[in-house]
């Protein structure tokens, strides 16, 4: 609801509280105004119909076209379909427009205008033909050259269950493949891949004319000849395998005019660039009779199929909440009752007309079923639970529904069958009173449909009673029952409604408790999803360097270090001291020199250094403190972007007089993985060859930021282990046994 423009807020006269206030005469007039578009809408609508019924009427009495009837019938059910979702998209704008002031005033209303019209829609052709059309053109001559109003409205039913399964495929099909195309643009955003996602290729290979350890790629061209593929308008940028090295014997021995054959492993590096990763599998000297040498479409025809294994590729470092930021959202159960009502309609209205409909409305029903399951599970988002008071107009409308029942069914027997052939017209609507009278008196008696069946009552109390037996562990001291009068536990009505209900006060108060903090927490994991959204809508997760990279450049890397060189202790000797305006620090990024081997062959993910180039610091200042001297600088830093967390900053400690360093400290990036800003105290350890200098101590504060998706995923983590804490604590209390998380709850005293 949303205020008056003038006057958005006022101070209520009730509450003392400022409200959001809207004039209900405004409100008024514009439902009054919406009702009376609903109601020209209507009218239209029975004009349409009766020019529809009209044009049936001639192509199959006047014209004689046998294939006339079964045509207007699949107009008139696509006619439902077409106008039910252009009237849809109406009513939420003009329900908005009218400006409810509660959700459940909201829902009533648009309940009430969209059953006005979808009744009609729906109803309107099949009542026409059922109580007007024989009247007004006669009926479709039968089999015995008798005339039979049933049949044409028969064939207008079929038609219409036909279309409305039909469209309930649809309705599934179409969202699966618009979300199948959305889950590959997110792919392509998120460059994750797997590791299947790879081509072989076979490629001519020697050694670089200019660095002997590289090599050159050819194919062979149009003619036969080999060219080198760098020159190629392939579309991608082939970077050199990653295990050149391994090979290098092989090919430094090829001949550019007949090279060596090499099998590549080839994949896209991700979809933020044209990058194409390359490990070289074997090296086979020519001629082979199994390896051939790609030509230029090969190779072109091979880099597609990369591209389309690719695009398949699925989001290996995403979780299930996290895929269904990209499932459309759920619109809640509005359309189901709709759907449901209107189908109970035909059930009720016009089973006498076709007596397999309830039959095909419950094959539609277990189709809707399949098709709603289908869409939860991969197209729409998890339902959020909404407390609601009741099912709102509905129940009001679906109360209605066996009284149009009886309407109907009885006017079909009056004015549809030949059952009152040769009647006055007089005589056939006093009947209809008086059969349609007997119905709703038999109806609304409640002898031949009770609310509630007496089994199903003494079934429900059985099972009551079973659950509170064997929950307060209660025994029957009555012997003249028998041992199998007790019967078996019946689990299927078990619930811990009657539990809660029984709960001692102290044990109820931690349960109100328990479930307030479930609801916050469930207001956490919403505004931590929102969070989520917007990072992963800025970056994408590089799984070799461990570094984010932007979305919006391809390649660029999202690491950023914010580094404050605090103090320096203990560096130098009495006989070279470290004067503190001659002291400078530089900071700079460089590979791990400890790194394995192993990771050493690793591919890099990045081209060039680990980060921007080196920070040379400004000179300290001589303190004292704790009756220690100490050089000062207090210096804030910044380097990005950082290409991988798997580097290490160092601090070179650097006499400005002699332009010689003297000392450096190390500091691994993945010490600050956390994220968060901390304060670590280096050990500095003095050039080689200056033994006589001691262990020094560098202070700095350091705080290092490579994704901002990660920390919102490790609190999401923590806040769903505290969501199952806290449903697991509140099921113990109500089943009678201890909590198993109680030391992490704060309950009220």
């Amino acid at each position: 609801c949303f205020g008056e423009p003038e006057q958005p807020r006022r101070l209520s006269q009730v509450t003392n509280q400022w409200e959001t206030y809207y004039p209900p005469h405004k409100r008024s007039m514009k439902t009054m105004l919406n009702m009376v578009a609903v109601s020209m809408m209507i009218i239209g609508l029975i004009i349409v119909i009766s020019i529809n019924q009209t044009i049936e009427h001639v192509l199959v009495d006047d014209m004689d076209l046998w294939w006339g009837l079964y045509v207007m019938h699949v107009e008139a059910s696509l006619q439902i379909i077409v106008l039910g979702k252009l009237y849809k998209a109406w009513v939420e704008e003009a329900n908005e427009w009218e400006n409810h002031q509660t959700d459940s005033k909201f829902e009533d209303a648009k309940i009430l205008k969209t059953f006005l019209f979808s009744s009609v829609n729906n109803y309107g052709a099949v009542m026409y033909q059922a109580y007007v059309s024989r009247y007004v053109f006669g009926c479709t001559s039968g089999d015995d050259d008798y005339e039979d109003c049933l049949t044409p409205l028969k064939s207008l039913l079929i038609m219409i269950f036909i279309i409305r399964a039909i469209n309930v495929i649809q309705g599934v099909i179409e969202p699966a493949y618009t979300q199948a195309n959305k889950i590959i643009e997110v792919q392509k955003a998120n460059g994750a891949l797997r590791p299947d996602d790879n081509v072989k290729i076979q490629l001519g290979i020697v050694a670089d004319s200019a660095d002997s350890s590289k090599c050159e790629l050819m194919c062979k061209d149009g003619t036969g000849e080999f060219i080198n593929i760098d020159g190629l308008p392939l579309g991608v940028l082939f970077m050199q395998p990653d295990n050149t090295e391994s090979f290098s014997t092989d090919f430094k021995e090829s001949d550019p005019k007949n090279p060596h054959i090499a099998v590549l492993m080839c994949k896209y590096r991700s979809f933020g660039n044209n990058e194409f990763q390359a490990t070289i599998l074997d090296v086979v000297k020519p001629p082979s009779k199994k390896l051939a040498i790609f030509t230029q479409d090969a190779l072109a025809t091979a880099i597609d199929n990369a591209n389309e294994l690719t695009k398949e590729a699925m989001l290996n470092d995403m979780e299930r909440y996290e895929m269904e930021y990209y499932l459309e959202p759920y619109e809640g159960l509005f359309d189901e009752y709709a759907e449901i009502v209107l189908q109970m309609g035909y059930v009720v209205m016009f089973s006498l007309a076709w007596n397999m409909i309830p039959a095909v409305a419950l094959a539609e029903i277990l189709l809707q079923i399949r098709g709603d399951a289908y869409q939860f599970c991969n197209i729409k988002r998890r339902a959020d639970p909404v407390p609601c008071e009741d099912v709102g107009y509905w129940s009001t409308l679906i109360s209605y529904v066996p009284l149009c029942g009886v309407l109907s069914n009885t006017a079909i027997i009056c004015f549809t069958t030949n059952a009152l052939d040769g009647w006055g017209a007089e005589s056939k609507l006093f009947t209809w009173l008086i059969m349609e009278h007997a119905m709703l008196c038999i109806v609304n008696s409640g002898l031949f449909n009770p609310e509630e069946p007496e089994w199903i009552g003494q079934v429900k109390k059985r099972n009551a009673y079973v659950v509170d037996k064997y929950k307060n562990v209660k025994i029957d001291d009555d012997e003249g029952l028998g041992g199998g009068a007790a019967g078996n536990l019946d689990a299927d009505d078990m619930n811990l409604t009657a539990a809660a209900n029984e709960l001692m006060p102290a044990n109820a108060e931690k349960v109100e408790y328990l479930k307030e903090q479930l609801r916050l927490t469930d207001n956490k994991i919403g505004d931590l999803r929102r969070q989520l959204k917007k990072a992963m809508s800025g970056e994408l997760w590089n799984e070799v360097t461990g570094v984010s990279e932007s979305t919006m450049v391809p390649g660029l890397a999202l690491g950023m270090l914010n580094v404050t060189i605090l103090s320096l202790s203990g560096v130098g000797t009495e006989r070279k001291p470290m004067k503190a305006d001659q002291t400078r620090i530089i900071v700079a990024l460089r590979v791990n020199p400890q790194m394995s081997a192993e990771e050493r062959a690793a591919p890099k993910g990045y081209e060039g250094p680990p980060g921007p180039a080196p920070v040379v610091s400004r000179k300290g200042t001589e303190k004292t403190k704790n009756n220690k001297k100490l050089i000062e600088i207090n210096q804030e830093i910044q380097l990005a972007p950082i290409k991988t967390i798997k580097a290490e900053i160092v601090f070179d400690i650097v006499d400005e007089r002699s332009r010689k360093k003297r000392a450096s400290a190390v500091l691994p990036l993945k010490e600050l993985g956390s994220q968060v800003s901390v304060d670590k105290s280096l050990k500095v350890n003095p050039k080689k060859g200056d033994e006589e200098s001691a262990h020094g101590t560098l202070h700095v504060r350091a705080h290092f930021q490579y994704s901002k998706v990660k920390p919102i995923k490790e609190r999401m983590y923590k806040v769903f282990e505290m969501k199952r804490h806290l449903e697991k604590d509140i099921t113990n209390i109500m089943i009678g046994r201890d909590m198993e998380y109680e030391s992490e709850w704060q309950f009220p005293r």
